[in-house]
């Protein structure tokens, strides 16, 4: 996979979305309900822990296994017109 901006093999910048309160499909229903329904997009680090390589099968194993869970990172959150940074975010 091609990377956007180069950066150590082990690092990666990632683009997530979210949402909040959006229980229905539309806004007006969400309101009606008393939900204050808005969206999120996350900017932020993701470390890819599977370009570490040891000659232990071990290692490499408990790396592959370390690298399926979020590991927490520098974020921004842009969401309802505001930007909220985050030191360790997941």
């Amino acid at each position: 996979m091609d990377k956007f901006l180069k950066f150590p093999k082990w690092l990666n910048f990632s683009i997530g979305y979210g949402a909040e309160d959006m229980l229905y499909a539309n806004d007006e229903d969400n309101l009606q309900n008393n939900l204050n329904p808005y969206r999120q997009f996350y900017f932020g680090l993701d470390f890819d822990l599977t370009a570490i390589k040891s000659r232990s099968k071990f290692i490499n194993g408990l790396i592959y296994f370390a690298n399926m869970v979020k590991l927490p990172a520098p974020t921004l959150e842009i969401s309802n017109g505001k930007m909220k940074g985050y030191l360790f975010y997941y």
